[in-house]
């Protein structure tokens, strides 16, 4: 399904100079046994950058690797839209580690908590990335084998550990 969305995004970019139409972000979310989080999250770079640029006032942005001084510019904006929430306790997601995508398209986020997450709380997940750049964007989460697609109007998803 990824590929095929993909797919899509590249031949309709390729036919028109004012970008991809899709917006969107792709994660896939891992919370271990012992609540430990892994979540790599695939951003499209132009959204990114664009965005990046309007925020932020730097003249190159560079977010092509993990020791670009810009990484912390991201972390920074993570900091505020994608992170957990435990006990009315916000749960930061660290870095650690960006790439470009095989196709040069799309940024590669690894990131993951400090702490492992307590299962004995509740626990809900925020991912805003890009809503304060286009009202249309989504951002799907992978987590266990299900899929669930979050906007501006449904920024936080409840995270169900078995």
């Amino acid at each position: 399904m990824k590929n095929l969305i993909l797919a899509i995004v590249l031949l309709v970019a390729g036919t028109s100079s004012s970008g991809h139409p899709l917006k969107m972000t792709f994660n896939n979310l891992v919370i271990s046994e012992d609540g430990k989080v892994e979540l790599e999250t695939r951003i499209f770079i132009d959204d990114l950058t664009v965005h990046m640029e309007k925020l932020y006032p730097f003249r190159q942005i560079d977010f092509y690797s993990f020791s670009s001084n810009r990484a912390q510019v991201l972390q920074n904006y993570f900091i505020d839209i994608l992170y957990f929430e435990q006990g009315g306790q916000k749960v930061i997601l660290q870095i650690n580690d960006i790439f470009l995508s095989e196709n040069q398209m799309g940024l590669v986020v690894k990131s993951g908590t400090a702490d492992p997450l307590d299962k004995s709380k509740e626990i809900f997940f925020t991912n805003s990335l890009l809503f304060d750049s286009s009202p249309m964007q989504k951002n799907d989460i992978k987590y266990q084998e299900d899929h669930y697609m979050l906007g501006p109007s449904n920024p936080k998803m409840k995270i169900i550990l078995d």
